[in-house]
């Protein structure tokens, strides 16, 4: 069984990360003109990467800038090796920065390489609501590694956009997340500004925005209230203006 369609319709980052958000295991094959790359994925965590006579880590700096092409992915087709060994989300943020310096001017500022590398990776996700959203989620993920969750949910229950790092990397919150998701459900029904409930197995951020939009975020229980409630309300402000730079 496989799934196939065209980059253009999700955006290049979107289709890396679409095995890692529902934890699934196969090939995701992506074909422009006479490239093909081949990511191969465990339990939705990216193993092994090819492009050619590239492999590892260096297959995303040279696919991300992708805007077209072919994808297919096909399920149930096991890594035969391991050439990425890092958090997906990570992974994409560097490879986006590090494509940005390959065609950055000598001259250029530091910071104005690092501002623009954001950018483009927003850009990877497409230019829909939902694929800036979920751009935004991914790099709050990525800048902080205590939380292991983020969504946008209406009221209603119904999910936006989200996006959940590996099962191997959630630990035992893991074997709990099926459970959490009827929980937030009933959190967002209620939520009026900021409510933060901790729990044996994690800590959960709700931050209500716009007329019917509830941010969720997920946490290791470690966390402080204050380092939440910091986290969460900067995150809001990006997704008040998704399409804001």
């Amino acid at each position: 069984m496989s799934m196939k369609g065209n980059i253009s319709d999700l955006g290049i980052a979107q289709l890396i990360q679409f095995p890692a958000m529902s934890s699934k295991s196969g090939r995701l094959v992506l074909s422009r003109g006479d490239q093909q790359a081949q990511l191969e994925y465990e339990n939705g965590e990216l193993f092994h990467a090819t492009l050619g006579d590239v492999e590892g880590f260096a297959v995303l700096v040279e696919i991300l800038p992708w805007t077209n092409g072919t994808f297919e992915f096909q399920l149930d087709v096991l890594p035969s090796v391991r050439t990425i060994d890092m958090d997906l989300g990570k992974a994409l943020m560097r490879a986006t920065l590090q494509g940005d310096e390959k065609g950055a001017d000598s001259q250029e500022q530091p910071d104005n390489r690092e501002a623009q590398a954001t950018a483009a990776f927003s850009s990877c996700f497409g230019a829909s609501w939902s694929g800036k959203v979920f751009a935004r989620l991914t790099t709050f993920l990525a800048e902080h590694p205590v939380f292991f969750y983020a969504c946008v949910m209406r009221r209603s229950g119904e999910v936006r956009a989200e996006y959940v790092k590996p099962a191997d990397d959630l630990g035992e919150s893991a074997q709990t997340f099926s459970l959490l998701r009827d929980i937030m459900k009933n959190y967002a029904h209620v939520c009026q500004g900021r409510m933060v409930v901790d729990a044996s197995y994690c800590t959960m951020a709700l931050r209500a925005f716009g007329e019917d939009e509830v941010l969720i975020a997920l946490a290791k229980s470690s966390i402080t209230q204050e380092t939440v409630e910091e986290a969460i309300d900067g995150l809001v402000t990006q997704l008040e203006d998704p399409f804001g730079e």
